[in-house]
């Protein structure tokens, strides 16, 4: 994620802490290692470069937690791409920067996955092509599947094609072929306002139709309204060796918005 100043007060908080974080790596401090002060950075740093003791790039697969190997949970990171931050750095649109990951859950250790989940931020449809590509070319189409995709940028358009869709109102192919990859019974999450078929958008009524065709209306699910429209309450869902499944009943303060009742190379 890319954190601006003037995006609002607290991303430019954030922007100062990583920096904070930085800096001590950057000097070799004792400290840097320590709880509070350790940073990871996805994707290459101004110079288009990358030190493999604090970057990961696309095409790693993370299993490290604060130091600690888990067996059970894993990330692959498909982006950011080096000629994706060029261009926005170019265009000034730090969408391009986003991270798009697989993550993935097993119930034994490095045993196959019971549970999937795709996620990229703000990407939009020339980021996911890029994704598509090069896992066909790197032999890792087994890192596209996912039982829970949550929707690019709040549901927008961008997903399918440029943005007005009015002027680009076919989706590209490989937009709706990324989307088959789903697994059977997969949700499709949309974080965002309540989805109407009027401006401002995002989010977009007509990324909301495209992703209903893929999975269905009962499998689209929007925060907004889930439970109660007045009320919006948090998609939880519980993960087994069945795979995830999306709980009815609210969540108090004390609950974790994921529950997870299992035990806890690089392409440019």
């Amino acid at each position: 994620m890319a954190f601006s100043n003037d995006l609002c007060e607290d991303g430019g908080a954030i922007r100062r802490e990583a920096k904070r974080r930085k800096k001590l790596f950057d000097e070799k401090s004792p400290e840097s290692n320590r709880s509070g002060n350790r940073i990871r950075i996805i994707g290459y740093d101004k110079n288009n470069d990358y030190d493999s003791n604090l970057h990961h790039i696309p095409g790693e697969t993370v299993d490290t937690i604060n130091g600690k190997r888990s067996p059970y949970l894993s990330l692959f990171i498909h982006a950011p791409f080096k000629s994706d931050l060029l261009r926005g750095q170019a265009d000034k649109d730090c969408n391009a920067a986003s991270i798009v990951a697989q993550m993935s859950f097993s119930q034994a250790p490095q045993g196959s996955p019971v549970a999937q989940f795709i996620f990229g931020g703000d990407a939009d449809h020339y980021v996911w092509e890029k994704v598509l590509e090069k896992s066909k070319q790197n032999g890792n189409e087994s890192k596209l599947h996912w039982d829970l995709f949550l929707a690019p940028h709040h549901c927008s358009w961008s997903f399918f094609n440029d943005r007005p869709q009015e002027d680009n109102p076919t989706p590209q192919d490989y937009a709706l072929e990324f989307l088959d990859y789903g697994n059977t019974g997969g949700h499709i999450i949309a974080s965002s306002k309540k989805i109407e078929d009027k401006k401002p958008n995002p989010p977009h009524f007509a990324a909301k139709e495209e992703y209903e065709k893929k999975v269905g209306i009962a499998r689209f699910k929007n925060t907004a309204t889930h439970v109660d429209e007045k009320a919006p309450q948090p998609l939880v869902y519980l993960i087994d060796e069945n795979g995830p499944r999306l709980q009815k009943k609210a969540i108090t303060a004390s609950e974790s918005v994921l529950n997870v009742s299992i035990p806890r190379a690089g392409h440019k």
